[in-house]
């Protein structure tokens, strides 16, 4: 029995632990994954950036870690968060940790680029009287970008002027101070005089001169009512290469037009110089122009051709041998050609005239001719042909003989005017003249095209004397030109294109050139 009763315990226990379930394991969590973008960064003094990584567990991107960031020099580089923001330059590193995870990369700090400034004024120099206030103005970029900032203004002498904050200038006393203008290792200056009231004066508007010439201009100075230092005067030439200063006086260097500065101080006035290729003042000189025909010539003063065997320069005779006529210019500068006798033959037997042939390139202007002939033909006061312009001259004529057969005409002017040539604000006088022969007040025979602008011809009490002896089939437009009888006549006309000549409209006596 009791071994019956063991068989049973036994078997009850078999079958509880054959009934008993094992337990199931739990999953791994998936391991994480965590990396730089780049193992080295490039920053700038002063530059922020934020360090790229990765960060995934098993496949799924980690948001929002705990992720532990340090610099290992400060100094540096610094970092917040995973944002690295560069200090000084050197070299550094920057690590993260996460779970059991560390990441590290080199940081390289370089030095920002030093910034260039500039400093400008609107001015370099400024005068002021002494009771005048101004304020200069100064601009600063930063790598060529503008900027807000004032620079630092300083006076050399504040005992002549003091310079404010903003560039407001109070002047204390007479002299010169520099202002300066300043930051950031940048500035400019700018020379501030303080001065009297003054005026400067300069005798004359306009000069003259020829190349290699020299020229001193009368010059005053009027300070506080009393007379200035004129040896202060200062001389700036609009072209040098026109007229240069050399010890205050004008140097001709190359023909040309310019405008000289005279200035004392702040007072300034101006003169207009014109350089010519050569100047007239003999016989000789004048009859020259034929060495250089394309060339620019003035007369300085009156040249007298009593006594002379004039050569006419440009004759017609060497034109028809294949030289050019005149086709320069040449200004009479309001001087006269007294005596200018044309009956000459030794070297041409006609064709004879101040100048022969003028092309069409040629001025000549501004000039007086006394002139006078016998036996003559082909002549003319100014010239023989005329393509060219003639304007603002006057022509008296004495006695005259002309030989010129029924088709040409000595005229006071030109004996021909072809069909480029132009005539105009000329004046020819008779009223003293003795004349026979064919003769015309301005031009002997003219061609189509010619042009005749504001003459007049004055013929005292002869008549008969035409404008253009023979109009060649033409109908020249003469509406603007006038036969008068005296000088008086001439101021019943309009005159305002005679702008050259000084007029007297008190005494009414013959208009007369200006001269400079």
């Amino acid at each position: 029995y009791a071994s019956a009763v063991c068989v049973c315990i036994l078997c009850a226990a078999a079958a509880v632990t054959a009934c008993k379930k094992e337990p199931t394991p739990q999953p791994q969590p998936a391991e994480y994954f965590f990396a730089f973008l780049q193992e080295e960064i490039a920053l700038t003094e002063g530059e922020s950036r934020a360090v790229g990584y990765v960060l995934y567990q098993g496949d799924d991107p980690v948001e929002n870690a705990d992720i532990a960031w340090q610099s290992e020099d400060s100094g540096i580089a610094t970092v917040a968060g995973n944002v690295l923001t560069a200090v000084a330059a050197g070299e550094t590193y920057v690590t993260a940790r996460f779970a059991e995870q560390t990441q590290r990369a080199k940081v390289t700090v370089t030095a920002r680029p030093a910034v260039s400034y500039v400093v400008r004024l609107t001015e370099s120099e400024r005068y002021l009287y002494p009771e005048e206030r101004a304020t200069l103005t100064a601009t600063v970029t930063a790598d060529g970008a503008a900027t807000e900032i004032n620079p630092t203004f300083t006076s050399s002498d504040e005992n002549v002027v003091t310079v404010s904050a903003t560039g407001a200038l109070t002047p204390v006393g007479l002299g010169t101070a520099v202002v300066t203008a300043a930051y950031g290792g940048s500035s400019a200056v700018c020379t501030v005089h303080v001065e009297n009231r003054a005026v400067v004066a300069v005798s004359i508007a306009a000069a003259k001169l020829a190349v290699g010439d020299t020229k001193a201009l009368d010059v005053s100075v009027t300070e506080d009512g009393g007379v200035g230092d004129v040896t202060a005067v200062r001389y700036e030439s609009r072209d040098a290469t026109v007229v240069a200063i050399e010890g205050g006086r004008l140097v001709g260097k190359s023909a040309g037009k310019t405008v000289v500065d005279v200035k004392y101080g702040s007072a300034e006035a101006d003169v207009t110089v014109e350089v010519f290729d050569y100047a007239i003042r003999t016989p000789a000189e004048f009859m020259a122009i034929n060495d250089d025909l394309t060339a620019s010539y003035y007369l300085e003063n009156d040249v007298d051709m009593a006594g002379v065997n004039y050569i006419t320069p440009a004759h017609w005779n060497n034109s028809q041998n294949g030289k050019v006529g005149f086709a320069g210019r040449l200004d009479g500068n309001g001087k006269t050609i007294r005596n200018l006798d044309l009956s000459y033959t030794g070297k041409y037997s006609n064709s004879n005239a101040l100048i022969g042939l003028i092309v069409q390139s040629g001025v000549v202007e501004n000039l007086n001719v006394q002139v006078g002939g016998r036996g003559i033909a082909n002549s003319g006061g100014i010239c023989n042909v005329n393509y060219g312009t003639i304007r603002n001259c006057c022509v008296t004529v004495g006695t005259v003989q002309s030989t010129d057969n029924a088709s040409y005409a000595f005229g006071g002017i030109a004996n021909q005017n072809q069909r480029t040539g132009l005539i105009e604000n000329c004046i020819v006088d008779f009223s003293e003249a003795t004349v026979s022969g064919n003769i015309a007040g301005l031009v002997g025979r003219t061609y189509n095209g010619a042009r005749y602008r504001n003459c007049f011809c004055v013929t005292g009490t002869r008549t008969g004397i035409e404008p253009i002896f023979n109009r060649n089939n033409t109908t020249p437009d003469l509406s603007t030109v006038y036969t008068v009888t005296d000088a008086a006549a001439i101021y019943e006309y309009d005159l305002r294109t005679f702008d050259g000549w000084t007029l007297d409209y008190t005494n009414k006596t013959l208009p007369t050139i200006k001269q400079i």
